[in-house]
């Protein structure tokens, strides 16, 4: 299975602040604790993590050492909450990692959980008690995203992305609104794409999946299968003349519009 990029990992993380803080939750914006935070993360990248701070620094991690210095962080980490007492369903003496925690920046440091104090998703900006971190297993901490290119290569028929197609090409350094750029690619209704409310199924002339992306060229937060049905919210087009639709599954996220047609 495909690895989490630690930008879609982000992304997810990030788009919880705010939400309510319940135990346990339903791992959404109607309630959320701080494990739930990371099943929901996972879920929307089409993975599973199990439910619980001490399971997931026992099973779902590796590199767990004691947290002393920011210097030994980096984004994507998990961080976690410490007491000495071993709870009783585990027999290891290594204690109760209690509280779990994702480090969305390290300069200036952003540790996004869902807090029962606070009563919500929040942020912390120092180590605090945060006592241990480690590596989610999960998760791509390397370079960036190619996929995006896969994606160019599946509105060709799954052939070769065309040669003068570069990652850097593609990035969405500047964005217009659909409807209003002349560089709408040929063949496809600006306004049909990105209609609000209306139903889209996800196609592709290869492949089994689409990416979702947390922005147009961004990072990858999920795959849906072909087939899937979505509502559009609104579309871009991109710098290199690329359309997107904002979309609404069990989350929301961005496609390229070659992917998506008319649903009834």
């Amino acid at each position: 299975m495909a690895k989490i990029s630690v930008d879609g990992l982000i992304a997810s993380v990030e788009s919880a602040m705010g939400w309510p803080y319940v135990s346990p939750g339903t791992n959404d914006s109607r309630g959320i604790d701080c494990s739930g935070l990371l099943v929901y993360a996972y879920r929307r990248a089409g993975q599973r993590i199990y439910h619980g701070s001490n399971t997931i620094a026992r099973k779902y991690v590796h590199k767990l050492e004691p947290l002393t210095s920011v210097k030994q962080l980096q984004r994507g980490m998990a961080v976690f909450k410490w007491n000495p007492n071993t709870p009783s369903k585990f027999s290891d003496g290594r204690g109760d990692f209690q509280h779990v925690g994702v480090v969305t920046r390290t300069n200036p440091l952003r540790i996004v959980h869902a807090s029962s104090a606070a009563g919500k998703v929040v942020a912390d900006s120092k180590l605090g008690k945060w006592k241990w971190c480690a590596y989610l297993d999960a998760v791509d901490y390397g370079g960036g995203d190619m996929g995006i290119l896969e994606d160019i290569a599946k509105m060709f028929g799954g052939g070769q992305t065309p040669a003068a197609t570069t990652q850097t090409d593609l990035q969405p350094t500047t964005m217009t609104d659909l409807g209003t750029s002349p560089s709408v690619p040929a063949g496809t209704s600006p306004q049909q794409a990105g209609e609000i409310g209306a139903t889209r199924i996800v196609t592709a002339a290869s492949g089994n999946t689409v990416r979702v992306r947390e922005a147009p060229g961004g990072a990858k937060i999920a795959e849906l299968p072909l087939g899937t049905r979505v509502t559009a919210l609104g579309g871009k087009v991109d710098r290199s003349g690329v359309e997107w639709t904002k979309i609404r599954y069990e989350a929301e996220g961005w496609m390229m519009s070659k992917f998506l047609k008319g649903g009834v």
